[in-house]
């Protein structure tokens, strides 16, 4: 299980999504998963 810090830009991001429309949904359930001690599909997984 990890515990989630969000920092005062990730706030600024997630506030600007939601204004402008984005469907907050998608992100709250992946920024869920690794709180729950799941791990991440790969399309979420880092690209590099």
């Amino acid at each position: 299980m990890y515990h989630v810090k969000f920092t005062t830009a990730y706030k600024k991001s997630y506030k600007l999504m939601k204004k402008s429309g984005h469907n907050i949904s998608l992100l709250d359930n992946v920024v869920d998963l690794p709180r729950q001690g799941r791990l991440l599909d790969d399309k979420y997984r880092d690209h590099s």
